[in-house]
């Protein structure tokens, strides 16, 4: 019996000093943590996980505080910058050519559906080159398709104006337009897979028509001029564990900004609660209002037939 008693005791300790130690270990831990580890199983195995809709009080809060999404339309717009991942993009570092996040190409090549069928006269957005999104994933180590490392109109990173204009007005500036059109035309007879130059393609086919003799142009520019901003952005805004489990909550934004003082016109925002299940990945448990704004088009209303 004493025996047993020392044994049962002798398992608690145990028991105690790796929950200890699990929870030291993960104490530092954030979203991009995602390794599968012994530290994580044994979170997961001593305390479980929160149930499915578990709301943590912070989340509460700040669900009541501003979840939801709210938009009023905007007349007269000649055209707006387009800025995904603000957490993780500089605008003045990339317009310096210094990039950002590798996850975000940026560009909004061919941008047929932004000047033809919403009609507005340009659109203003980074992008970054394939050399530099190759160079930063090789240093992080990431396992990304060939594909993702190629150009999409432009080859250098920084600021751009994408906009139409008439081959009369300035028909050099169409050249890259009509490289960019061969290379898809090639491609349609490849079994070779590039995404960028299929959908290309496939754009260009149905709106080339409405395209007459127009292309998109593209031009550096060192700042943003357009008078509206969209943004997203997705942030950690609060640590949440659940007993020894990691956990964290999550907020997803969308926005639409005036760039003259930065008021809001256009706002969806959405609060998530994730937690790490030991495999790996950190999960959704709860989440409140709503991610994702209408289209761009049923928000901002251009002013012209975006011809210049």
């Amino acid at each position: 019996m004493r025996k047993s008693v020392q044994s049962y005791a002798g398992k608690r300790v145990i028991l105690c000093a790796l929950g200890i130690l699990a929870a030291v270990a993960l104490g530092s831990c954030d979203e991009s943590y995602t390794q599968d580890d012994i530290a994580f199983r044994l979170a997961a195995w001593i305390s479980g996980l929160p149930p499915i809709d578990h709301f943590p009080e912070e989340m509460q809060v700040l669900c009541e505080l501003d979840a939801g999404s709210s938009s009023a339309p905007i007349f007269n717009v000649s055209g707006y910058a387009r800025l995904l991942r603000v957490d993780r993009n500089s605008v003045s570092s990339l317009a310096k050519g210094e990039p950002g996040s590798p996850y975000e190409i940026g560009g909004c090549f061919p941008c047929l559906q932004e000047l033809i069928i919403d009609r507005f006269e340009f659109v203003e957005t980074y992008y970054q080159s394939a050399a530099d999104r190759k160079r930063i994933g090789l240093e992080k180590g990431f396992d990304t398709p060939d594909y993702v490392f190629r150009d999409r109109y432009v080859s250098e990173t920084g600021l751009y104006r994408y906009e139409l204009r008439r081959r009369t007005r300035s028909p050099e500036a169409c050249v890259p337009f009509d490289d960019a059109v061969e290379r898809a035309w090639r491609h349609s007879f490849s079994p070779v897979n590039k995404p960028e130059l299929e959908h290309f393609w496939r754009m260009y086919n149905e709106l080339k028509t409405d395209l007459g003799d127009r292309c998109v142009v593209v031009s550096r520019i060192s700042d943003l001029t357009a008078p509206y901003i969209f943004e997203t952005e997705v942030v950690r805004v609060g640590s949440e564990p659940w007993r020894l489990v990691s956990g964290f909550i999550q907020r997803v934004r969308e926005r639409i900004v005036q760039e003259v003082d930065s008021t809001v016109v256009a706002q969806s925002t959405s609060y998530r609660y994730l937690v790490h299940a030991a495999d790996g990945r950190f999960h959704r448990r709860a989440s409140c209002g709503k991610t994702g704004l209408p289209d761009i088009n049923r928000i901002l209303f251009p002013t012209t037939a975006g011809v210049r």
